[in-house]
């Protein structure tokens, strides 16, 4: 049986293969590995590598389209506020 994505990536975290999904942007580091991240940094002097991979999910073009909407309906409304302030 082929596996979907999600059972993968569920696979991965059940065998401690890899962490729970997190936001790298936000969090950095998965809340379990702090200890051992802060014991890294003190000895490393903050000098050391961290692995990364982008999973290839429609998460961060779903997110880009996200963004591109609101941008475009903003636009819209700057378009429209002027004139009717002007009413």
């Amino acid at each position: 049986m082929k596996l979907t994505f999600e059972q993968w990536i569920q696979y991965g975290i059940d065998n401690d293969f890899c962490s729970r999904p997190y936001c790298d942007q936000h969090q950095r580091f998965p809340d379990e590995d702090r200890e051992t991240i802060d014991e890294l940094w003190q000895y490393s002097g903050g000098d050391h590598c961290m692995s990364v991979l982008q999973l290839r999910t429609t998460e961060l073009q779903d997110q880009l389209d996200h963004y591109k909407e609101e941008e475009a309906e903003e636009r819209k409304r700057s378009l429209v506020e002027p004139v009717e302030d002007f009413l």
